[in-house]
């Protein structure tokens, strides 16, 4: 969409900017000729018009220069659309040498707004800016004021690209303020039109709408229909990010219903239209409107002879089609666009006929005629990869080269070499694309070697890939990466090579924990090249006789994989989740939608097993009724019903998620469990076997986020003389001054995220310069992140401060901290002074919190007061990551992970993560903030059970759960809610 818009914003540019050629041209034919080529597509021959326009000026007895950079820029412009960077600059160069020569500064200006249109249309928007900046200087020296506002306007456009909306909005408001001064209505709706652009980029959708109909009044009062035709365009852009895809079908149809009176159906804006308007049409289901609109696209392309774009509407209408289940008619569209393409080979439409095709068959279970599909897309994709390919390697900028089915020589300058890294990359993505089709429908099959052996080829191909990309690219890369090591998980289990399956699981994740905590692409990089997967027999090696190992993959398919590590072998096995879901989505599914409505989330759309757990962690976390505010009977009714549907539910996930590999288990007494997307959210401790019992009364539980990270715990050795334990407790919370919007969808969210991530790389950089935090306000931009999220405000938790009272009375030679001390200052002071590094056991009872829409956010909540000095009071698992710790145990007794409005989302394995980094060697966390007073003694008989009978940690929470289901702290803490959320990851 982006793309799409400046696109037509740069054609507006160029087409309506006339210099000063029309001013002694009544008709110019030029012009029309070349808008009737650049609509047919043909940019060369639109750039020629030009060209011999340019010719015949130069021949002439008295050349008028004023139309050569007329001329000269126009031929640039369509140079530029060709992809002929090189010949785009050298005309532009040219027309500025000319405009200087008449010393007519107001003509170099429009040469430097050429060079900002060009480098603007490169997605080169810094250097754009740099060239509107002079124009808008020469213009504003010239007391031009028209010209200055359309640069301002341009301006205002360009940093909204860069992400600079605040910016944006103050050039377009003063091009407004000239506009309205000169009476220039149609530029006044012109820039509201601009505005209502950044407020749709930023997610503010209503202020869009309120500015689009500003410019569309505008527009109908001057009875501009080109105008009208855009303002209602526009609107339907954003009614259809807003969700209001009625509306927004509404909009898109009158303003075709404009363009087709004006007889426009031939322009390039009116086909943009036409497309949005189909794909809206196809999202919601209205798949007769959907086909009568791509059809209606298609018979424009037909008549400008686009064969690709043709194609492209084939594919369309067939993917309609296959969507209603129509397979037959699908095929039909995908085989009459294949036999549209010029060379089969090398075009691209056709590898997307072919893979549509093989789709289809694929969803059709003939799974031989889906990979002979896929294997000939395979092909083109490879050949069309390797063209481009072939011109990268070679070090000569001169080189020809060929681009897709335009047959046109080009010569290779700085942008182009870029673009066609991009080509190249673009086509790589569909050779995974094919291998991973390829690999899921052999699994499919049943050829297993088959789908290992291309779902290694695809790791291969985005292991180099990565290997040279960053930023974006390269995290989509791991995306696609993490995708591949699934299927060939699940590739490895069915074909009975469960030591390959855990290896491919151990490596994928180590990769994934490296993305999250190294800064630099180096860093990363040089990371990555040394992992090693872990041998199998070393793993068992360190197994005592009782100990079993767990390890969970693939949560978020239909078969979860399953790998249990003893000493004496491995084995692994898929757990089908079907009969589970399905099951419980019968008996709770009016609870489960009850239950989500409540939620606050941006999140994705939960699957229906995650929803399950979902509701699951809300009965086991929620209050029981007896301690709140309910009369006798309905406290009675309530605690039933939730205690029969909670150990129901724990039946059924011991069911799927332990029972398989039971026998396996029987003896042990020891369980790691290696845990997996929503798994982790499970405490497995509450799980119910057949005899009525939990499964903490049977063994002792402990987590880990890899065998990698076991690994490194075993090798740490700390000195014994320690003190026992330092506790901070009792944090005040009196809201520091934040102030932000609130997000409300998806688009805000995802600008706030790219905010967090400047901010971020902000401080960075002033820690590498030495000069800590100099701009207070940057700082606080990541405070107010957390208010627009609604995560600003925080009560007190006055149970502990009592908490780490009982902890020191109990713990000789224990340290506490309280009140306002507990704050991100004090706490990094320790650090640095090494503090950290005295004690065995490190207590945080403080707020903490997972930011599922913006993991890096994920943090422990300190005290939080008016006058926090360069602090946010939020110490983030980047932070923690940096810190030098040397204990035992980090325990985070009061924190609040979100179980029962969770998703599938990383911020929680990062906060336990960030800890391992620091040099902790345990973590113990708890999933739920549990109310009242069981706390204290929980917290207090652990610490005790450690000093005084020395046991290990993991046995001292186990211990003390057991004696709360015993009954040993009153009847009513029996329940899972108060000792089930503290979950410990493993330690010594």
């Amino acid at each position: 969409m982006k793309k799409i818009g400046l696109f037509i914003l740069i054609l507006i540019l160029f087409t309506g900017s006339s210099l000063y050629a029309q001013e002694e041209r009544t008709i110019d034919t030029n012009r029309y000729k070349a808008q009737k080529l650049e609509n047919s597509g043909e940019y060369l021959m639109a750039a020629e018009v030009y060209e011999k326009s340019v010719q015949i000026e130069k021949s002439s007895s008295a050349p008028i220069k004023l139309h050569l950079v007329t001329d000269l820029n126009q031929a640039a412009y369509y140079y530029s659309l060709a992809g002929q960077y090189k010949m785009a600059t050298e005309k532009i160069e040219e027309a500025l040498k000319i405009a200087e020569n008449l010393e007519r500064e107001d003509v170099v200006a429009e040469c430097y707004n050429r060079f900002g249109y060009f480098y603007n249309y490169l997605t080169k928007y810094d250097v754009a800016l740099k060239y509107y900046q002079k124009a808008l200087d020469i213009y504003t020296r010239l007391g031009l004021e028209g010209k200055a506002a359309d640069n301002l306007n341009y301006i205002g456009d360009t940093y909204n690209f860069l992400g600079q909306h605040d910016t944006a909005l103050e050039n377009i408001k003063r091009a407004i303020e000239i506009d309205k001064k000169l009476g220039r209505e149609e530029k006044v709706a012109t820039g509201l039109d601009n505005i209502g652009r950044v407020y749709e980029a930023i997610g503010k959708f209503d202020n869009a709408i309120k500015y689009y109909e500003e410019a569309l009044s505008i527009d109908r009062k001057l009875g501009l229909e080109e105008g009208i035709a855009n303002a209602l365009s526009n609107m339907g852009n954003a009614y259809n990010s807003w969700g209001q895809h009625d509306t927004s079908i509404k909009c898109f149809e009158d303003s075709l219903d404009i363009s087709r009176k004006l007889f426009k159906q031939d322009s390039i804006a009116f086909r943009c239209t036409l497309n949005k308007l189909s794909e809206v049409c196809k999202s919601e289901g209205q798949y007769e409107k959907a086909v009568k609109y791509y059809k209606e696209a298609m018979d424009l392309y037909r008549n400008l002879r686009q064969g690709d774009n043709v194609a492209a509407c084939l594919n369309n209408i067939g993917t309609v089609y296959q969507s209603q289940g129509q397979h037959e008619r699908a095929v039909k569209y995908f085989e009459d666009a294949l036999g549209i393409a010029r060379e089969p080979e090398e075009d691209n439409q056709t590898s997307i006929s072919l893979k549509n095709i093989g789709s289809v068959y694929n969803t059709q279970g003939n799974y031989d005629k889906a990979v002979e599909y896929y294997e000939k897309a395979l092909a083109v994709d490879r050949k069309l990869s390797k063209e481009v390919g072939e011109i990268l390697i070679d070090n000569n900028i001169t080189l020809f080269y060929r681009f897709y089915w335009n047959k046109h020589d080009k010569i290779i300058y700085p942008y182009e070499r870029e673009l066609a890294n991009d080509i190249k990359i673009g086509k790589d993505f569909d050779i995974i694309s094919d291998l991973i089709g390829i690999g899921k429908t052999s699994i499919s099959q049943e050829k297993y070697k088959i789908a290992i052996e291309r779902l290694k080829e695809s790791v291969s191909i985005i292991e180099e890939l990565r290997e040279t990309e960053t930023g974006k690219l390269r995290k989509r890369l791991l995306y696609d990466l993490y995708n591949a090591y699934q299927l060939l998980t699940s590739a490895y289990i069915k074909d009975n090579d469960a030591p390959s399956a855990f290896q491919a699981i151990e490596l994928v994740r180590a990769k994934l924990q490296i993305e999250m905590f190294f800064e630099s692409e180096k860093d990363k990089k040089k990371r990555e090249r040394g992992l090693w997967p872990q041998d199998i027999d070393e793993i068992k090696e360190t197994l005592d006789d009782d100990t079993v190992i767990i390890v969970y993959a693939n949560a978020n398919q239909e078969k979860i994989v399953q790998i249990a590590i003893t000493r004496e072998e491995i084995m692994g096995i898929e757990l089908s989740r079907e009969s589970f879901v399905q099951s419980s989505i019968d008996k709770y599914n009016t609870k489960i939608k009850t239950l989500l409505l409540n939620q606050r989330s941006l999140s994705e759309n939960k699957s229906d097993f995650s929803n399950v757990i979902n509701y699951y962690g809300s009965l086991l976390s929620e209050l029981p009724v007896q301690d709140s505010k309910s009369t006798v009977a309905d406290a009675s009714t309530s605690n039933s019903q939730r205690k029969t549907d909670t150990r129901e539910i724990g039946r059924s996930l011991y069911g799927l998620l332990i029972k398989p590999l039971e026998e396996k288990i029987r003896d042990k007494k020891k369980l790691i469990i290696v845990p997996d997307g929503i798994l982790t959210y499970i405490p497995f401790g509450t799980l119910i076997d057949e005899n009525g019992q939990y499964m903490v009364e049977k063994c002792s539980i402990s987590y880990i986020q890899s065998l990698d990270i076991r690994k490194l715990i075993k090798k740490r050795k700390y000195d014994e003389n320690r003190k026992p334990l330092l506790a901070f407790g009792g944090a005040v919370y009196k809201g520091p001054d934040f102030k932000a919007e609130m997000i409300e969808n998806r688009v805000q969210l995802s600008v706030l995220t790219k905010n967090i991530y400047s901010s971020l790389e902000n401080m960075r950089m002033d820690l590498l310069m030495q000069n800590l935090y100099p701009d207070y306000e940057n700082l606080r931009s990541i405070g107010n992140a957390y208010r627009g999220l609604g995560l600003s405000s925080w009560p007190d938790l006055p149970n502990t401060m009592s908490e780490v009272q009982k902890i020191k009375k109990t713990v000789k030679r224990s340290d506490i901290f309280t009140g306002k001390n507990v704050s991100e200052r004090d706490i990094k002071e320790l650090c640095n002074d090494w503090k950290f590094f005295d004690y065995k056991a490190l207590h945080f009872a403080t707020h903490g919190l997972v930011v599922p829409e913006a993991p890096e956010l994920s943090a422990l909540v300190l005290s939080q007061f008016k006058d926090m000095g360069k602090e946010d009071g939020y110490l983030r698992a980047e932070e923690i990551a940096k810190m030098e710790i040397r204990a035992d145990l980090v325990n985070l007794s009061a924190f609040d992970a979100g179980l029962g409005g969770i998703y599938e989302h990383e911020g929680f394995s990062r906060l336990i993560h960030s800890f391992f980094l620091s040099g902790a060697k345990s973590v113990s966390i708890s999933l739920w903030r549990v109310a009242g007073e069981s706390n204290s003694p929980f917290m207090a008989t652990m610490y005790g059970l450690v000093q005084d009978n020395g046991m290990r940690y993991a046995d001292a929470i186990t211990e003390v759960k057991r004696r709360f289901i015993s009954g040993d702290f009153g009847e009513k803490y029996r329940a899972p809610y108060y000792w089930a959320p503290f979950v410990y990851y493993y330690g010594n």
